[in-house]
């Protein structure tokens, strides 16, 4: 038998203890939390999202809770939550587990408010000068029956103008304050109601956008957010939006209203700064100072209204198109009159709803026809607004004004200006010249600025004859009526189809020879009768063809034209009398002295009674 060497027997079997050691299964650790999730408050709407971090020998597994119940699929380290209903508040926890045992977290308690959300609204670039209207929205469920909140804004590039309630609003109690430049602060209370639910418009924020140095964005915020119930109860969890207003700069020198011109308004706004009721910021001398001295003065406002009337070139676009209406009156409307005579024609504003700090215009006449005299500024105008006339370099023949102040004008509507011109001789070459009022345009505050209608009147040198025709028992509506004038320095004829109203129509005779002294007049059914006729100095002469008598026939006072000649050779005989009875009981005839549109008893009687009868001779 072999024997073992007892230290080769000793080395295998430590061998086997280590080898046996070795392969022992690991040691095995109890899931821990180490950061519990946290609570949360959100609003109704919004997302939520709890998270937790535990130790422990891997793999470890995950199931949330919520208000002890498992929820399916929660299964991870982070429990996500979309959309979240007032439904899901409460209270949440996460049971963490491995092979040696589990865990539970710490609940989290999520709150969820009832969403009420206050938003000021967005809207567009706009330019420098121009007014922006943001809306003021409320979204809530209807449990909302007051609300306070303060809007804050850069007054050096937005001006606060009004907060406007919406009219659904009625009944509340209302308060705001724009007193604080960059701050408008805003209540409303219902007593017993509450505003509805859904996205509603409450209020209406207007800004004037103020100069900028260069096109910019500025914020309107919104703060000191307070909303409560129907009963006066506070309501949590309320949110509130702001918005901004993008303003783009202007392009043109001058131009504070953002029209692309220069114009009354800027005018207006010059004096506005001059006299300190705008507030001067540095950007505001370098874009409006016009004579380039580096300081905005009065030069500044004198160069504007140089441009406005037309004494210097316009650097913008050309005037826009004038705007209907009546605002603008020429007066008179007509004028006659005669070479060497002093006529006045006043401009005048009526109608007119708005305030008023300045207004420009352009007249134009034909300087060969009309000499300008005087150009005075009307009543309306204050003896203290800067103004300026343009009476030698208007495009076609004319005059412009562009007057302005800092401040409102006493009164809206009046007398603008008022024209003498002398009558040249000239004007006696043709029938009529138009005078007319153009570009006419108003500010109220320097931004805010009005384009108002054309008026136009009209002048007329050469001698006109105006009156009444009347014929005798006439019943229809037209007839063409033969007029001769006589006695002047040389004789002329016109034939007008007029319109009958009772018999009697109106007529106007223009460019009469002058030194007229008869008229007469006539038609295809009745004798000519002549009157007399004066031409004042302004050549205007009245001739009433018409009776005045009230029985019978007075050659005094009676001058109606008299039927019966269908002859035409102004005489009422045989031949009258046979084409009257050839047509009798006719319609739409030649012998139908009455217009009533048939040949009866009425025009025998009218015939007859003038037999033999001879009018008036040319």
């Amino acid at each position: 038998m072999k024997l073992i060497n007892p230290a080769v027997l000793l080395v295998t079997c430590l061998c086997l203890v280590a080898s046996q050691a070795s392969s022992a299964p690991p040691a095995t650790n109890a899931p821990a939390i180490t950061q519990q999730p946290s609570s949360l408050a959100i609003h109704e709407g919004e997302a939520a999202q709890f998270s937790v971090q535990a130790s422990g020998t891997q793999p470890l597994r995950f199931r949330w809770r919520f208000e002890g119940n498992y929820i399916l699929g929660a299964t991870q380290s982070t429990l996500g939550l979309s959309n979240v209903v007032l439904s899901q508040a409460g209270r949440y926890d996460v049971v963490v587990t491995n092979s040696a045992g589990s865990v539970t977290s710490a609940v989290a308690n999520l709150t969820v408010d009832r969403l009420r959300l206050l938003e000021i609204g967005s809207g567009p670039p706009q330019p420098e000068g121009t007014s922006i209207i943001l809306p003021l929205r409320l979204f809530s469920t209807g449990d909302v029956g007051g609300l306070n909140f303060a809007v804050r804004y850069d007054p050096d590039y937005l001006r606060a103008l009004e907060l406007t309630w919406s009219p659904e609003l009625a009944g509340a109690f209302t308060e705001v304050n724009t007193s604080q430049p960059g701050l408008v602060r805003g209540t409303l209370v219902f007593a017993d109601a509450t505003i509805a639910g859904g996205t509603q418009t409450v209020a209406a924020l207007s800004f004037h956008l103020r100069t900028v140095p260069r096109s910019l964005s500025t914020s309107v915020t919104l703060e000191s957010l307070e909303l409560s119930g129907a009963n006066g109860e506070q309501l949590s969890g309320n949110l509130g939006l702001g918005s901004h207003v993008d303003i783009t700069a202007r392009t043109i020198p001058g131009d504070n209203n953002a029209n692309n011109r220069v114009d009354v308004g800027d005018a207006t706004t010059f004096l506005r700064y001059l006299a300190q009721l705008e507030e001067v910021r540095s950007w505001d001398i370098t874009l409006n100072d016009l004579n380039l001295n580096g300081i905005l003065d009065q030069g500044d406002a004198i160069k504007a209204l140089r441009v406005v009337s037309g004494l210097d070139p316009q650097p913008g676009v050309s005037f826009p198109p004038a705007a209907s209406g009546s605002n603008v009156v020429l007066s008179p409307p007509t004028i006659q009159t005669s070479p060497g005579r002093t006529v006045t024609v006043q401009v005048a504003l009526r109608n007119m709803s708005v305030p008023l700090s300045g207004v420009s215009f352009v007249m134009n006449y034909d300087t060969n026809a009309l000499r300008l005299l005087a150009a005075n500024p009307g009543a309306l105008v204050p003896k203290s607004a800067y103004r300026l006339w343009n009476t030698t370099a208007v495009p076609g023949g004319g005059l412009a004004l562009a007057a302005c102040s800092a401040t409102p004008w006493p009164a809206n509507n009046g007398v603008v200006a008022e024209l003498n011109f002398e009558v040249q001789p000239y004007a006696a070459s043709q029938s009529s010249w138009p005078i007319t009022v153009s570009a006419f345009e108003t500010t109220e505050d320097g931004y805010k600025n009005h384009l108002l209608n054309t008026a136009s009147s009209s002048l007329s040198a050469q001698p006109q004859i105006a009156g009444l025709v009347q014929l005798e028992e006439f019943a229809g509506a037209g007839r063409m009526v033969s007029f001769m004038a006589s006695g002047g320095s040389s004789n002329k004829s016109w034939i007008l189809n007029l319109n009958f109203n009772g018999g009697t129509a109106s007529y106007l005779l223009s460019n009469v020879p002058p030194g007229t002294t008869a008229l007469s007049a006539k038609t295809a059914w009745n004798l000519r009768v002549k009157l007399p006729v004066t031409l004042d100095a302004d050549g205007k002469g009245v001739a009433n063809f018409v009776n005045f008598g009230t029985a019978g026939w007075n050659y005094a006072t009676d001058h109606c034209l008299r039927g019966g000649d269908l002859t035409g050779d102004n005489s009422v005989g045989f031949q009258d009398y046979s084409i009257l009875g050839t047509q009798f009981y006719t319609f739409g005839s030649t012998a139908d002295i009455t217009g009533d549109g048939q040949v009866d008893y009425e025009d025998y009687f009218i015939l007859s009674s003038k037999w033999f009868t001879v009018g008036d001779s040319r």
